[in-house]
Order: C-alpha cells, then sequence, then structure tokens
C-alpha cells in the first residue's frame, strides 16, 4: 500500500562519556596547592621563629658584653704578729716584734720593759730565761768582722741587703746563724737561734731600718 503509513524508525543517540578524568585531575590539583600553601606557611613561620630567636640571642650577647663580670677581691689574710710587742731603737734605727711567750732583755740581762736605745738585746723564751738559750740578739757594730770559715750567702732583712753566714762544721755547740746589715753609719748584727727557725723567720719579717 502506497499510502501504508512508514514507521518511523526511531533515532539512535549516543550519549557523551562522562569526563570523570578532568575532574579527579582538577581534584589532585587543588590538593596538592593545598598542600603546598601549607607547607609554605609552616616554613615560613619556622623562618620568623628562628629570625626572632637569633635577634634575642643577640641581644643577650650584646647585654653580656656590656656588662662586666663581678670581681671577687682576695680575701685578707690575717697578720700573725699584729698582737705581738714592738722594740723600737731609735738610736741605733731598727725595730722588731716580738710574741707574748718571749722576754726582751738588754745585753746586761735585764729585762726590757721600755724602750731602751741600748747597743744590745736579745729575745729568750720564757720558758727558758737563760742567755745561753737566747733565740735571737741583737747589736749594733761600728765595723763588721766576717766569721772565719763561715759560709755566706747574699739576704734581704727588713728591706735592707744583708749578708748571712753559716757554720757549715760539726761542731753541734755553734747553733747561732750571722746576719749583718749595713747601716748608713755601722750597722746591726742579728744572731739567730738555728733550732728555732720557724720562730725566727717570723721576728726576722718584722725588722725595719730607719738609718
Amino acid at each position: 500500500m502506497e499510502n501504508q503509513d512508514q514507521i518511523q524508525q526511531p533515532q539512535m543517540f549516543q550519549e557523551k562519556p562522562k569526563q570523570n578524568g578532568s575532574g579527579f585531575l582538577v581534584g589532585l590539583l587543588s590538593t596538592l596547592l593545598l598542600l603546598a600553601s601549607i607547607i609554605a606557611g609552616f616554613f615560613a613561620y619556622q623562618t620568623q621563629k628562628l629570625v626572632s630567636e637569633l635577634r634575642v640571642m643577640s641581644e643577650e650577647l650584646k647585654q653580656a658584653a656590656k656588662t662586666p663580670e663581678p670581681t671577687t677581691s682576695p680575701l685578707a689574710t690575717p697578720d700573725p704578729t699584729a698582737d705581738w710587742k714592738t722594740y723600737t731603737n731609735t738610736k741605733y734605727g731598727y725595730s722588731f716584734k716580738y710574741s707574748g711567750e718571749f722576754e726582751l732583755k738588754n745585753i746586761s740581762g735585764e729585762s726590757i720593759t721600755v724602750p731602751q736605745n741600748t747597743s744590745g738585746v736579745y729575745l729568750v723564751k720564757k720558758s727558758y730565761p737563760d742567755y745561753a738559750n737566747r733565740v735571737l740578739e741583737v747589736q749594733y757594730l761600728d765595723i763588721f768582722v766576717p766569721p772565719v770559715g763561715w759560709t755566706s750567702a747574699n739576704v734581704v732583712v727588713g728591706g735592707q741587703n744583708a749578708k748571712r753566714y753559716m757554720f757549715v762544721g760539726g761542731d753541734a755547740t755553734i747553733k747561732f746563724d750571722i746576719y749583718q746589715v749595713p747601716l748608713t753609719s755601722g750597722g746591726i748584727e742579728i744572731m739567730v737561734n738555728k733550732q728555732m727557725l720557724e720562730d725566727i723567720d717570723q721576728i726576722l719579717s718584722t725588722f725595719k731600718f730607719t738609718n
């Protein structure tokens, strides 16, 4: 039949494929960008923090350089002779100190209770008051006579150059060393008992000369 209705064939349409790949890529890039921003911010914060810490350390170092370290004064050593008695001979220009365990006598054996300008004095321990046990003897001499056969050495007594004479033989009866201290006129001869060197060293350290 010519007029037979023609049956129209339905048209087939192909659906466009969804673009899943491009969406995933955009999401990945966004995530990476966010991570990069976070990391950059973290490093920027750490850098700023480090700069601040370095600035504080620099200021502390400058302040420390300006602030002098406290100095401690050395403790004063007490003078062991501070409470000793002093003998002064104004005629012959010397003085020395001695402790209370000693007694000072003039060459004639009399105790010296007040300063005397005698030509010779000696010290004895109160427990051994005999002249033979004297610890020290001081005499003024117009002329020095060096002891023959004794060994000598240059020393300093009371700021004055002096000679020390020592007997080195086997004679046990000689128990004294002799110091000769020249002054402007004459000089002072000091005999010291070698058996009492500890006492002698302290007493010799107190000698002073004015002539």
